[in-house]
């Protein structure tokens, strides 16, 4: 698991002396996209059981449920932009100068 914290390991980091502190992380492994790809994750809060974790306050007697979901989506594959090939930038380079030099002799 990659985190901004560090790893989850799958342990509850609450101390016993703070019993109303509650802390719930869900971790998915996405080390790279490719290109055009896009990460889409989904997390659900229910107060209905589902799976997923679990938090149970005894003072109230509430649940809190949370999952989450993660898809990853392939590219899109709809239209490119498309790029000018080298030829076309290089000729519109060379009527810029034709242009400017024709300009310059005008002058004279």
């Amino acid at each position: 698991n990659v985190s901004f914290f560090g790893a989850l390991d799958e342990t509850n980091a609450v101390p016993s002396s703070s019993p109303d502190d509650v802390s719930l992380a869900l971790g998915w492994s996405v080390l790279a996209l490719a290109p055009g790809e896009t990460a889409i994750i989904t997390i659900q809060h229910q107060s209905a059981a589902t799976q997923g974790i679990a938090h149970f306050d005894p003072d109230s007697m509430a649940a809190v449920y949370v999952n989450g979901w993660l898809v990853i989506q392939p590219a899109s594959g709809g239209p490119e932009i498309p790029e000018p090939t080298t030829s076309a930038l290089c000729g519109l380079g060379m009527v810029a100068i034709a242009y400017s030099t024709w300009k310059r002799n005008q002058r004279n």
